[in-house]
């Protein structure tokens, strides 16, 4: 279900005062949430494809689907990924929702049991405003749909390092270019609209790149190129374009 169609369908429940479905769904929701952003943070700590290949990492992620909610804060608060703050909403979110789930049936049908699940539901929006998990949200909205792109940016690359941050991670890796030093790219997910953030902090002698299933797009700090992923008469332009704006040809990486 997109996230959309989601909060449509949650918000729907909460203004029905139907509280009890209304909370279950965006208890479930929020957990999943929670366990995607460890997740990301996972791919974004080993190099490039080791997630599907290692055995033991399989072993981690499996192990996080049965992940109390305490524990997930735990991790991504002294993993340093949210701060107090953001800990604090999570905690009363948390607090809240456990003491509904730990007495569901000896408190259906007491006066104040719809006060409660109106009041959990509303912790749990705040958490939901974190532009961290709005951006997650995106990222899963677009991979539903076909609209994600997978990308390559450099850490060199950009003016601004918390740009990269903007998007998923699924991994990372080194190259070393002619005269020996050496820069770590970053290979990311996330909808097309984000390409725009990066290109905004792009440094005028490089670029950075994204594609799908057959579009390839090519961001300099002024353009966007588009082109076939296979026809390779389409990547004439950018190329040409990186010759005449001192773009090194080993920065123009377009066997992708």
């Amino acid at each position: 279900m997109k996230r959309k169609d989601l909060f449509n369908q949650t918000e729907g429940a909460y203004l029905r005062k139907n509280y009890l479905e209304a909370f279950v769904i965006q208890s479930a929701y929020i957990e999943s949430l929670l366990r995607e952003l460890i997740n990301d943070k996972l791919h974004y700590h080993l190099p490039n494809n080791i997630c599907q290949r290692c055995a033991f990492m399989g072993a981690v992620r499996k192990r996080l689907v049965g992940t109390s909610l305490q524990s997930l804060i735990d991790i991504l608060y002294e993993g340093k990924f949210i701060d107090k703050e953001e800990r604090k909403r999570l905690f009363i979110y948390k607090t809240k929702r456990n003491k509904i789930l730990h007495g569901l049936l000896d408190h259906i049908g007491l006066p104040n049991f719809d006060k409660e699940l109106a009041e959990t539901y509303e912790a749990g929006r705040d958490v939901l405003k974190n532009p961290k998990m709005q951006r997650l949200e995106e990222v899963i909205d677009a991979r539903d749909e076909d609209r994600i792109f997978e990308g390559l940016i450099v850490s060199d690359s950009v003016t601004l390092s918390g740009v990269i941050n903007v998007f998923s991670h699924s991994g990372h890796h080194t190259f070393t270019d002619k005269s020996g030093g050496s820069h770590q790219i970053h290979r990311v997910q996330g909808p097309e609209k984000w390409i725009k953030s990066v290109q905004r902090h792009l440094k005028p002698d490089w670029c950075a790149h994204f594609w799908n299933k057959n579009k390839l797009l090519v961001a300099f700090q002024k353009r966007v190129f588009e082109m076939d992923r296979i026809d390779k008469t389409t990547w004439i332009e950018a190329i040409k374009y990186a010759e005449e704006n001192a773009v090194p040809k080993e920065h123009l990486r377009l066997d992708l």
